[in-house]
């Protein structure tokens, strides 16, 4: 008898084969993302998210009287004219991160 460890479990306990052959369900290809390429994927995350109040922060720092007028414009412009501002940022946001992934 193979101890505990090495027992494979009927295929009606209720569990996934994780060591199937590839492409059968928990074969090696339908596993969908590895936990170590989720962890990379948070820390570039938080590391953008971070970044993203870096740069945030700088206008209040370096200008702040510039960018209180700039907000106080920000506040005074239209539904639509927001959205546009808005649309046009991630625009270039998503074109800029294309650009600098596949370069």
């Amino acid at each position: 008898m193979r101890p505990a460890a090495n027992r494979r479990r009927p295929a009606d306990a209720g569990s996934i084969d994780r060591h199937g052959p590839p492409g059968e369900a928990g074969g090696p290809a339908s596993a969908a993302v590895a936990p170590g390429r989720v962890a990379a994927v948070a820390d570039t995350l938080w590391a953008a998210l971070a970044l993203v109040l870096v740069v945030e922060g700088l206008m209040p720092f370096i200008a702040p009287r510039a960018w209180r007028e700039a907000f106080r414009r920000l506040t005074e412009m239209s539904d639509g004219q927001l959205r546009f501002i808005g649309l046009a940022s991630m625009t270039l946001g998503a074109v800029a991160l294309l650009v600098v992934t596949h370069a």
